[in-house]
Formats: structure tokens, C-alpha cells, sequence
């Protein structure tokens, strides 16, 4: 076998080549390689190194057949042991870990290590979209790959074991293109590949995000949007009516301090069918423009849940265009589950007028006075396989991103959209994205067969633990490419439609604050218990960055979150511990300073932010022991000074990145003073006196050197606290 490999320096890929799949009219599908001779199609590759271990590929295909073909994809990079292609992480594949956004939703949310059980089932295989890493962290061995482009072509990631031996198979970065025909003399190129094995993944994907954003000229309004809201899913999943609605938003209009939120977002339950988006049921009397207008008039921005690319049989549109749906290879249309029906189909967005549809539609919920619009995922199913476009010209991925390109456009550009699903083909479009699997009420699904129908106090399938690491997996996301949402924030407690206890709470609310996600609440707010708002409000209003995870790629379950912040007085940082492991007991945590970017040899003050105590004075590291499982442990960590200093507040888990413009200790007043205060709640701050101011009036916790100041609320100003 003739097959020309990749020019790639490097021992980790060995014998990589790249190769295409064609068909000819009668069927007969044809895998080639490379260099590969009396083939149908010529198959080049084009590798450009941007440093060592780090390069750009692409491959090219031309049709040589001499007759029409059919292109199903063409794959730029192909590790395959069939043709002598190995990764070489220093370790059989049971030891590697695989990261990815695959179409296997578990607990890992992304991150799988091989070889443990709980993947038996699943292991021989992986299907990941738009990037991937995978390496053996031992020998600090790794491979991060991405596509830099998205819209025209459809980037995949194919990891295959042999089953008997567990050995590599193969690994394929394919760009998919659906059929498309590719005449005699006819070439195409795939879009660019970053392939890395110089970094691991962190610092990779860190670089592989940022140039995707440049490529796909993603504006900074996209990526800084972080949307605060209420929603009604959660709660009251497909019973929603228009009074439910109203309740909350009327409770929300009375505790604007509290809880200051933007949006009141409408999901599933008010529609007739799918397709007649703009229709409400018998539980929504009013409709829907004078729902939007009752929200405004209370004085917040109404929000929509839609599925623009499902239509019911029964729908107008359908009635009218039958001919815009998606069709099987047999002509009949391509069904799918719906949510007001159970069985819907999906429009065709490779025909233009179908396009224009979605397009008024958009405009149509823009005039209805919404400013925000929540895609669900189930709009991903127009890239079932078994549909043909009208316009065989077109891929699958094309089709959609024209479709989201006209329902952008019909929103406009002030409108607020999120996003659930096609993560590369929604960049640009979208200024949020869901980035896991759905939330729910119960911290973990160990209890119920959920996939059975098995049901809890909690009425549908989600659970937070799942969300937690998908929050922190894919936090390298957030702000670079939109910002991430990790589902909806909610803090009831069991037996109101839940299963959560106070400390589960704090940990998911913990968690939404650090990693400075969209934070939409999800509960019914009248019920909620005091303590449960209090600890909302402490993760609102956002922050104006994310966490980063500390252990990203080094734990298939991470822990450990540092969000850095600052205001125009001092900068810190802020450590969360999170223990959402699966195998639920108490674990032992370090936080490393160096890890987190601090001084190893410098002295901190600790701060606890939810016990309100001082932890001391630490160097090098902090060890967090005996954390019970679903609990969490948010610390500040400050420089050590030798003035009366702040630690910490207990209104903002950023310990005074929200509450104030800044807070100094002013030696001619002896008081700290607080200048821009934001938050109109009261609390407390606290403050360390080093041994020369304190006094004993000091009292925080019992801990002389520590002053527990109140503030009132009043925002604003100038706040002078004396000492």
C-alpha cells in the first residue's frame, strides 16, 4: 500500500496521513489515502508549522475519476493502525484521558479517563465535535486538535480502539460534506486544523480558542454578554401559565436589590405546536405580545424559548410548505421528537425560502417586544443523517449556519440569544451558548432509573452534579467564544419539586458565581425559604471575568476553580473547592499558590466566604480536608500587608470585586473607606488589623486581629467605617 504521510516532527503522531471518502453513482463507497495510486480522487495535504510541535494541515481532494462522485468527507489528519499510524502517549490506551465535546453525555461532562469502569461500555469508541485533546498526563504526553472554521464544513473527531486488546485503531480529524457532488476535474480543501502536541491541553486550547475567534471574527459584544434572568423550565417544565409567569415577575419586581436580574424568560408550555411560535395555548389567554409588554412594564426584558427549525403536520407553515421540510432518500419527510407534539419535522434551511421564514420569524418575536431568545437543543436534529437537503450543493452544517444566520438576522443584533447546541457553527451568532447537559433539582441521578421514567421530588431527568463539571470543563470557553451557560440556578430545597439540601445549593450557587456563567433562576421565588434567596444573592450581579480551572485535564472529575479579581484598589484571587466527585465521600483538596499564579513564597491571608471565617495566614499552599462530598469551600486569598486591610464581605462571593469600587484603609480617618458601593443589601465587611492597630473592640469570630464591619446598603458615595 502506496500512502504518503504527513511531514510532522514529532514521536507522539507516527505515520499520519490524510485521506477522503467518495462514492460513485452506483453506490460504491471508496476510502482513499494519500498518494494512494488509480484512485478516483487525488487526496494532498498541506502542513504548515507555526512552531515546533505545533502546525496547521489541510487536505485537498480533486475529482481525477472522470466521472460525477459523491464527497462524504475528507480527513485532513488520519492516525490509523491499518496504514502503520500510532499515538505514542507512553501508555496503552487504558491509561490515556480523552477530552472532547462528545455525543455521549455522562458525568465526565467531557473529560474520560480509559481506563476506568465506568466507560466499559463506551470506551471503544468516541465521536467528538469541532476539537479534541487526549494524552497520558503521567508523561505529560498529549494531543490537542481543532478545527479553526466553521459554517461550511462540519469538523469531526473519530477515536476508534481495537476491542480485543485495547490498542488504537485509529484516530480521524474528517471535515463532513454530506454527499456533496464533486464533478470531473472539480477540488476542494478543508478547512485549516490546528493540531498541537507541544502544550497540554489547557495552554493549547487556550491558543486553538482564541485563533477560531479571530477567524471567525467573533465580536467582543458576544463574549461579554453575561445575561441574568429567570426562567420557567425548571420548575414548571411544560405547565407554565401566563399567571405563574406574572408571580414570579411581580416577586422579582419587589426584591430588585436582592436579586437584581434582567430577564423573565418563557420556556416550552405556552405554544400550540411547533411552528406556530407566536400562538399560545389555553393557559396563555393574553398571548404573547401583551405578556411581553406586563413583564417591561415591570421593569424587565421578556424572553422566549423556541425551536425555529422543528414544524408540527398540523402547523400553517407545513399546511402551506410542505415542500420545506426535510426529506429521507425515499421522499417522505424526516421525523423527529418534538415537545407539544410528540412527532415533528425539521425545515430544510438549503432552500432560501424556508430561510425567509425563519428570518420574519425572528423579526416577528422582535416586534412581539422580546429581547431575548433561547434556542433549544433539539434544533441539532436537522444534522440527522437520514435527511437529504434540497440543495445537494450544500452540507448539513451549511444549511443550518444559513439557517442561524437568517434567524440572527430577523432578531437583530441587539437581541439577546442563547444558544444550545452546534457549538462551531453557532460562533459569531450566538452570545451564549449551553455548554452541558440539562440541570435539575437533585444534585446526582444515583437514586432513580431516570432513563426508565423512574422519577423523584424532582419531575424531570437533570441533576446538578453533571453541570458542575461541564461548568468547569468548559470554562476555557466562556468569554472567548460567547459567554457559557451552564443551566438554569436554583436553590429550593427537597420536597419543593427537589431533592437538594442547603449545602448542595451552595455548592451549584458557588459554582454559576465563579465560573461567571448566565445565571437564570429556576425556581418558584415566592416558596423560597429566606436563606435559600440570600444565597442567590450572593452570586449576583456577575462578575466581569470567569474562573479558570486549576485542575482542567489533570482530574476526569476537577475540583479546584481561581477566579482573579480586582478593583481600583487592590487585586486577589479567589479559590473554589468544589468536591463533585461520583464516588461520594470526603476528599482532601490542595490549593497550590503557585498553581493558582501566586507568589509560593509570599504570606496570604484566607478568607472563608460561606463560614464568614478568617483562616489565617498561609504560604505555599492551603489544604482544604475531610470536604464532605457536594460541599464546596470558596476562599479568598489576599497578599499580606501591614495596614489594616480588607479579607473579605459576606454580601459578593468575589469578597469585594462587585460590591465597591474600592476599599483603602485611610490613616488620617483610622477607618476603611469605601468608595462606589454598588450593591443596595446590607452585610458585613472584615477586616485584618495588624498587631499595632488592633484594639478591643476587634471582633470577628473571636479573632482579635479581625474587625467585623456592618454596612447598610445605601450604595453609593462614600463610606467611611471607622476602625
Amino acid at each position: 500500500m502506496q500512502i504518503k504521510y504527513l511531514d510532522l516532527a514529532t514521536d507522539i503522531i507516527q505515520r499520519a496521513a490524510a485521506e477522503a471518502v467518495v462514492q460513485d453513482a452506483s453506490g460504491v463507497i471508496v476510502r482513499v489515502g494519500a498518494g494512494a495510486p488509480d484512485a478516483p480522487v487525488d487526496v494532498t495535504s498541506r502542513v504548515e508549522q507555526l512552531r515546533p510541535g505545533c502546525w496547521l494541515v489541510r487536505a485537498t481532494v480533486r475529482n481525477v475519476s472522470g466521472r460525477p462522485l459523491a464527497l462524504r468527507e475528507i480527513a485532513p489528519l488520519s492516525i490509523d493502525a491499518e496504514w502503520g499510524g500510532r499515538l505514542e502517549f507512553g501508555s496503552m490506551p487504558s491509561g490515556w484521558t480523552v477530552f472532547g465535546m462528545s455525543t455521549v453525555v455522562t458525568d465526565g461532562c467531557g473529560v474520560y479517563d480509559l481506563g476506568a469502569w465506568r466507560y466499559d461500555a463506551i470506551k471503544n469508541a468516541f465521536f467528538m465535535a469541532d476539537y479534541m485533546a487526549a494524552g497520558d498526563r503521567r508523561n505529560r504526553k498529549y494531543l490537542t486538535a481543532g478545527f479553526l472554521q466553521f459554517g461550511r464544513q462540519h469538523g469531526v473527531f473519530r477515536l476508534q480502539f481495537d476491542e480485543a486488546v485495547y490498542s488504537l485503531d485509529c484516530l480521524r480529524a474528517a471535515c463532513e460534506f454530506d454527499r456533496m457532488p464533486l464533478a470531473p476535474g472539480a477540488e476542494i480543501e478543508t478547512v485549516p486544523l490546528y493540531v498541537n502536541v507541544a502544550d497540554a491541553p489547557a495552554k493549547a486550547l487556550d491558543e486553538y480558542t482564541g485563533m477560531v475567534a479571530r477567524n471567525q471574527k467573533i465580536s467582543p459584544r458576544r463574549m461579554t454578554r453575561v445575561a441574568t434572568g429567570w426562567g420557567s423550565w425548571d420548575y414548571y417544565h411544560s405547565h407554565i401559565t401566563e399567571d405563574d409567569v406574572l408571580e414570579n415577575t411581580r416577586w422579582l419586581a419587589a426584591h430588585r436589590a436582592q436579586l437584581p436580574v434582567e430577564y423573565i424568560q418563557l420556556d416550552h408550555g405556552f405554544q400550540t405546536c411547533e411552528g406556530e411560535w407566536l400562538e399560545t395555548n389555553e393557559k396563555f389567554p393574553h398571548g404573547l405580545r401583551w405578556l411581553a409588554q406586563e413583564i417591561k412594564q415591570l421593569g424587565f426584558k421578556p424572553a422566549l424559548w423556541v425551536c425555529p427549525f422543528l414544524v408540527d403536520q398540523v402547523s400553517r407553515v407545513y399546511r402551506e410548505h410542505p415542500d420545506w421540510v426535510i426529506l429521507d432518500r425515499d421522499g417522505r419527510p424526516v421525523t423527529v421528537s418534538g415537545y407539544a407534539a410528540k412527532h415533528v419535522y425539521i425545515l430544510d434551511c438549503s432552500i432560501p425560502a424556508a430561510r425567509e421564514w425563519v428570518r420574519q420569524l425572528g423579526a416577528a418575536i422582535r416586534d412581539y417586544g422580546f429581547e431575548y431568545v433561547k434556542l433549544d437543543g433539539a434544533n441539532v436534529q436537522p444534522m440527522s443523517a437520514a435527511g437529504v437537503l434540497a440543495d445537494a450543493s450544500l452540507t448539513k452544517i451549511q444549511a443550518m449556519r444559513l439557517g442561524l444566520e437568517a434567524f440572527r438576522a430577523g432578531l437583530g443584533e441587539e437581541t439577546y440569544l442563547l444558544n444550545a447546541c452546534l457549538f462551531g457553527a453557532s460562533t459569531g451568532l450566538t452570545d451564549a451558548m449551553r455548554i452541558g447537559g440539562d440541570v435539575g433539582a437533585r444534585w446526582d441521578a444515583r437514586l432513580i432509573d431516570k432513563h426508565h421514567g423512574e422519577r423523584d421530588r424532582y419531575p424531570g431527568s437533570g441533576y446538578i452534579r453533571r453541570c458542575i463539571n461541564s461548568a468547569m470543563n468548559y470554562a476555557f470557553l466562556h468569554r472567548r467564544w460567547w459567554a457559557n451557560d451552564p443551566d438554569y440556578l436554583m436553590a429550593r430545597l427537597a420536597g419543593d419539586r427537589s431533592e437538594l439540601s442547603p449545602a448542595e445549593t451552595v455548592t451549584w450557587a458557588s459554582v454559576v458565581g465563579l465560573t461567571n456563567g448566565l445565571a437564570i433562576l429556576g425556581d418558584r421565588l415566592p416558596g423560597l425559604p429566606p436563606a435559600q434567596v440570600e444565597i442567590l444573592s450572593k452570586v449576583l450581579p456577575p462578575y466581569t471575568a470567569g474562573a479558570r480551572t486549576v485542575d482542567f485535564f489533570e482530574q476526569e472529575y476537577p475540583a479546584l476553580l481561581d477566579l482573579p479579581v480586582a478593583n481600583a484598589a487592590e487585586a486577589w484571587h479567589v479559590a473554589g473547592v468544589i468536591n463533585a466527585h461520583p464516588l461520594a465521600r470526603p476528599r482532601d483538596y490542595v490549593i497550590d499558590f503557585a498553581a493558582y499564579g501566586l507568589d509560593a513564597a509570599r504570606d496570604y491571608h484566607l478568607f472563608d466566604f460561606w463560614a464568614g471565617n478568617y483562616l489565617g495566614i498561609h504560604c505555599g499552599c492551603f489544604k482544604v480536608t475531610d470536604l464532605p462530598a457536594g460541599h464546596c469551600r470558596v476562599i479568598g486569598i489576599r497578599a499580606v500587608q501591614n495596614i489594616p486591610q480588607l479579607l473579605g464581605t459576606d454580601l459578593h462571593i468575589t469578597q469585594g470585586g462587585v460590591e465597591f469600587d474600592a476599599v483603602e484603609y485611610d490613616p488620617r480617618r483610622r477607618a476603611m473607606v469605601c468608595r462606589g458601593a454598588r450593591l443596595r443589601r446590607a452585610g458585613h465587611l472584615f477586616v485584618y488589623l495588624p498587631e499595632k492597630f488592633r484594639t478591643p473592640a476587634a471582633d470577628a469570630g473571636g479573632v482579635a486581629a479581625v474587625r467585623r464591619l456592618r454596612v447598610d446598603g445605601a450604595g453609593g458615595g462614600e463610606l467611611v467605617l471607622p476602625l
